[in-house]
């Protein structure tokens, strides 16, 4: 979806007519960057509450009507409990958009706790990493906002309680495209190229999708000549009317999935595309396909993309480090060249640039390169000193590398961790793991989360648990008992598995073998070896990572990875 102040008021139509009349019956708040109000629409639209996700993510920020309520942390965020006293159990009277901008205004009426009638606006600034939520009151005062934003920061969009709120500043050198005399100004400026990305450095409102759109339309091109634009300005003027009239809302498909949505079809992406009956609707059925159980991949994407940045600084280090075992693995040389200068001390005079010896290792003559200025012995303490610097660093530069391929298979494992997650919470307990390999950065205290229980399931009667990161699988093995079998992928990464009980038939043992297959890093392979081996063989190292055991005594069975009850 082009994410622009044009497709937003599209959206916000539709909320309207859906949402106007609406009573807030709950208010939550899963994350520091997500408010989900569920919602009952008026007698005529739905019976059943919907659930309208307000996300300020930098990487997704949006509204829509979402399919799964997340659960809410333990310790409720600020923000949420001002929300829970203002507005809920209000009733939305209205939804638009501050006209030209990427911010939503939802009208609000609620009663305070006297019974007193409020009149409320809720901002849903859409902004990347600047998008926000501000509440405002009687006068447009700021109640709170979900992030405070002070004069230090912005001094042209200060946001802060207490303040009045005022919608942010328009981009200097833009015009609005609703200024004709100011667009056509602008395009009188053009020299030729691509008119889309001229036009988007003049003139705001617009995604650079969403105007390469209205110049084909306009022109039939995306590259008109220079004089054919500034003799019919007009044309670009007109498609812009038309565009904000032209609402046939329709979706994308790559591959049977959803991968864009549009207010009409963009004729000029030559994209397949299939009519829906409203953005909402698209949007629900595109998050929904990277949602599950209140979970979203973008935030696993974003923890994934960290990971594979330490990998790859980790293997730069590796690089370096073993660059520098090649330029100091002759350092020998330097010892054996320290000796002969000794055996051979009395035919050296300071002023010589090399003497010629006989090697007694080689049974050969050498040559050795002298320092003029240095008398004789020093000249052979020199070859001594490169010799145990060089020989030091290739002796600390090999515990490097075994530390940096520890560390390697390390980060491997928690990329197999995130790839099979499949909440929040797990995605809350992997980062504070991360956190603690300092893969990312300590962000203070954090809100409790209800820890997350492993994958449970039932085979033939034996309860099954699989862990959904490294510290559930140090539990599974530290927790069960000794006579249990333990599962895991033969040197893959992946999750540790446990059946529950003893003398496991093999049909069970090979069904488990699959779901374990399934949640590790060959879960899209067709031949997985997992061994098996009892919990009483499996030991953790002491000092090592989480997630790292050694074992004995084990079996192994090929198997094809299986998804759990699919």
């Amino acid at each position: 979806m082009p994410s622009d102040a044009f497709t937003y008021q599209f959206i916000a139509k539709e909320l309207n007519n859906l949402l106007s009349g609406a009573r807030i019956e709950r208010v939550g708040m899963p994350s520091k960057e997500d408010v989900i109000l569920s919602v009952r629409p008026k007698e005529g639209n739905k019976k059943s509450s919907l659930l309208l996700l307000l996300s300020v993510s930098s990487s997704r920020a949006r509204v829509c009507i979402t399919n799964e309520n997340a659960e809410n942390p333990l310790n409720s965020f600020s923000f949420l409990m001002h929300l829970r006293k203002h507005i809920g159990g209000g009733t939305i009277t209205a939804v638009d958009t501050v006209k030209r901008e990427r911010i939503y205004r939802f009208f609000i009426s609620a009663f305070d706790e006297l019974g007193y009638k409020k009149e409320y606006i809720l901002y849903a600034e859409m902004m990347g990493r600047y998008s926000n939520l501000v509440l405002t009151g009687e006068n447009g005062i700021i109640t709170d906002c979900l992030k405070h934003i002070s004069m230090d920061v912005s001094q042209k969009h200060a946001v802060l309680p207490g303040l009045i709120y005022s919608y942010p500043p328009a981009p200097e050198n833009k015009v609005s495209p609703d200024d004709n005399d100011g667009v056509i100004s602008l395009l009188k400026k053009f020299e030729g190229g691509k008119l889309a990305d001229f036009v988007m450095g003049g003139v705001y409102g617009y995604s650079p999708l969403t105007m390469r759109e209205i110049v084909f339309r306009a022109f039939n091109t995306l590259t008109p000549e220079a004089d054919e634009v500034k003799n019919n300005a007009h044309k670009f003027l007109q498609e812009i009317k038309l565009a904000d009239e032209r609402y046939s809302p329709c979706v994308k498909y790559d591959e049977d999935k959803i991968s864009d949505f549009f207010a009409f079809p963009y004729l000029h992406a030559d994209a397949q595309t299939r009519s829906v009956t409203s953005l909402i609707s698209a949007m629900q059925d595109f998050y929904a396909q990277t949602t599950e159980n209140g979970y979203s991949s973008v935030k696993a994407t974003q923890l994934i993309n960290l990971v594979k940045t330490a990998i790859k600084k980790n293997e730069k280090s590796l690089a370096i480090l073993s660059d520098r075992i090649m330029e100091s693995k002759d350092y020998e040389e330097d010892r054996i060249k320290g000796e002969l200068l000794t055996a051979n001390i009395y035919k050296l005079r300071q002023g010589m640039d090399k003497i010629t010896v006989d090697n007694y290792y080689t049974g050969s003559s050498e040559t050795i390169l002298l320092d003029p200025t240095l008398s004789p012995q020093k000249n052979a303490q020199k070859y001594y000193k490169a010799y145990n610097k060089n020989k030091t660093a290739v002796a600390k530069s090999e515990e490097q590398i075994a530390i940096a391929c520890e560390k390697t298979d390390y980060y491997d494992s928690i990329l197999a961790s995130l790839t099979s997650a499949d909440d929040d919470t797990t995605l809350a307990e992997i980062a504070i793991e991360m956190e603690s390999a300092g893969i990312i950065k300590k962000a203070g205290a954090k809100k409790r989360r209800k820890p997350s229980s492993p994958h449970a399931f039932t085979v033939k009667g034996y309860k099954v648990l699989i862990g959904k990161n490294n510290v559930q699988n140090d539990n599974l093995v530290r927790q069960s008992e000794g006579g249990w079998l333990w599962l895991h992928t033969q040197k893959i990464h992946g999750s540790h598995g446990v059946i529950q009980g003893t003398n496991i038939p093999q049909e069970v043992i090979n069904e488990v073998a699959a779901m374990v297959a399934h949640y590790s890093k060959a879960s899209m392979s067709a031949n997985v070896p997992v061994d098996y081996t009892l919990i009483k063989y499996v030991k953790k190292p002491s000092g090592s990572p989480p997630g790292k055991v050694i074992y004995t005594h084990q079996q192994t069975v090929n198997v094809t990875p299986k998804k759990p009850n699919a």
